[in-house]
């Protein structure tokens, strides 16, 4: 069979001929593209429509669509590296607004915690001896609302199979998880609160934190019907009335996060006492926060979601209580040291009032204090002052009074009749509270505040107990100050922090007293040992020689 006869026209018979002439085709209509030549038009067939039909369709780019849409791809995604891919990006979720970042913050917790289990009830394997009318009768869990996902924490309120499993693997609140990121702020964790408040995602956690409270008649009822509000009755005399002052009642956190300490540090250059942070604060509440002492503090980001934490996410801040105790110590003292570690005789006295332990972690915060000579903030931490401590609850209570302005409760109550029920009350609004002897900052001229100072003070028992290891750091760093004064709280040094002394005078690094002349050993010192000789841990008048008794002269 004869083949067909290749040709040089023929491509397929050179094709590496033909695939090299194409590419020198190539090569010269890139050359004449520089040097401004018009490239040849190609030959289309007509379209309906004119020139722009033959336009070619503009390539849609993520950076083209609108932002509410790429706030969704954010939001399912759950990709931070998206806000960084270039400056627009940057820009756009830069500036969203607080209640979407709440909406990443739950999207991110849900997907870490929830793990995605779609609820729908189920029965426990039935044994296979066990007869089917035994197997009806079993009880079947329940659940109490639609939800997508299963909420965490079941209580007995809300059974089911995975109960312990879920109370063992989703160990970190919503709120605490949300504040670990830098993006969460005061209006974020208000944003994500309120989210809570109305998804049903989260119902469960609602019951668990009490806003789902237990009436009288042992009924549940939701958010909606008690309107997350506290109430506090006050009988009216005389009058048959009862005025019920609502209180609001927010989501508990359990740990405060470590972002909130971490840029704290002492001024290398300026004063200590800088008060440029809280400029932009409300004078108010400046002037609650002086009480605690000066500074340096924290930005005002952080200054705020502080406080808000400690006067909304608590029962109460005047008083210590265990759920104010497990979150001011959280990581086992963790802000008390940073507080320490930055010289914060603010943050440090504010931690102290809340009821901070300076004992956490084998005394660490007193240890920092020592090491940096900082007598004043180690003062602060071992001894207690009855004056100061109830100079710090009434600014206390002053900020947690000003938080509730803020919110709109402070003067919202409600006149009820002793023969109608709470909910048939009617809301007044005014400008005072239930307890006339409203608590106000010491910065104030207060008449109780001169009551006080006429009675006689009450000696109170130290926060931490000193040991003999303090006053050999002391003398180790050179603080002879804190050594004298640890020494004065009744610790004797050990024979090791005494030869450390003698190390140290032998060189010329001893305590400024200690360049004074030594008392001569014949002669009994009349005036008080000198603070080198108590450093010692020694007597110079036992070391004395005894003078011969001379027997008396006969008259």
């Amino acid at each position: 069979m004869q083949g067909r006869k290749r040709t040089r026209d023929d491509p397929s018979s050179y094709p590496e001929k033909h695939n090299h002439e194409r590419g020198r085709d190539e090569s010269k209509r890139k050359r004449k593209k520089k040097k401004g030549e018009a490239p040849r038009a190609e030959a289309t067939a007509p379209v309906e429509g004119g020139e722009e039909a033959c336009r070619p369709a503009a390539k849609t780019s993520l950076s083209s669509l609108p932002v509410e849409l790429i706030h969704e791809i954010h939001l399912y995604a759950k990709n931070p590296a998206l806000t960084i891919v270039n400056r627009g990006f940057h820009a756009i979720f830069a500036s969203c607004p607080p209640r979407y970042r709440a909406k990443y913050l739950l999207a991110c917790w849900h997907e870490d915690y929830c793990y995605g289990f779609e609820p729908y009830p189920v029965r426990d394997p039935a044994p296979p001896h066990m007869p089917r009318e035994q197997t009806d009768k079993r009880p079947r869990p329940e659940l109490r609302w639609n939800s997508r996902f299963l909420p965490v924490l079941p209580t007995a309120d809300f059974p089911h199979p995975l109960a312990r499993s879920f109370q063992r693997s989703a160990d970190h609140f919503v709120l605490d998880y949300c504040m670990r990121f830098p993006i969460c702020d005061v209006r974020v964790l208000d944003a994500a609160e309120d989210l809570i408040r109305h998804r049903d995602e989260f119902g469960n956690i609602r019951l668990t934190t009490g806003l789902w409270r237990r009436r009288q008649d042992q009924r549940l009822y939701s958010f909606d019907q008690l309107a997350s509000i506290g109430a506090v009755e006050e009988e009216r005399p005389g009058t048959g009335q009862r005025l019920i002052w609502t209180i609001p009642d927010h989501l508990s956190c359990n740990e405060l996060p470590k972002r909130l300490f971490q840029g704290l540090a002492l001024p290398t250059t300026g004063p200590t006492d800088d008060t440029s942070a809280l400029s932009m604060l409300d004078p108010m509440l400046v002037r609650h926060l002086k009480a605690f002492g000066p500074g340096p503090y924290p930005p005002p980001s952080k200054l705020m979601l502080l406080l808000s934490l400690f006067a909304q996410h608590v029962s109460t801040t005047a008083e210590s209580t265990l759920s104010t105790l497990q979150l001011v110590n959280s990581f086992e003292g963790l802000p008390l040291v940073k507080a320490v570690f930055a010289q914060s005789l603010f943050l440090t006295n504010f931690l102290l009032a809340l009821g901070a332990e300076p004992s956490r972690k084998s005394n660490l915060a007193l240890y920092v204090a020592i090491r940096a000579g900082w007598i004043e903030g180690l003062r602060s931490m071992v001894e207690r002052d009855e004056a100061k401590i109830e100079s710090w609850k009434s600014a206390l209570d002053a900020i947690h009074l000003w938080f509730l302005e803020k919110e709109g409760f402070g003067g919202q109550r409600r006149v009820c009749n002793d023969d109608e029920p709470v909910e048939a009350c009617t809301t007044q609004t005014s400008n005072a509270i239930p307890d006339e002897s409203r608590a106000t900052s010491n910065m104030g001229t207060s008449t109780s505040a001169s009551s006080n100072s006429n009675k006689k003070r009450r000696r109170l028992l130290d926060r931490a107990r000193l040991e003999e290891k303090m006053i050999f750091e002391a003398v180790r760093y050179e603080k002879w100050d804190v050594a004298n004064w640890i020494q004065g709280k009744g610790i004797v040094p050990d024979i090791v922090t005494i030869r450390l002394v003698e190390a140290k005078l032998a060189d010329g690094r001893g305590p400024p007293s200690a360049s004074a002349s030594a008392p001569s050993s014949t002669s009994r010192p009349r005036s008080k040992p000198s603070s080198m000789s108590v450093s010692l841990g020694r007597d110079d008048s036992k070391h004395t020689k005894p003078r011969p008794k001379t027997s008396a002269s006969p008259s």
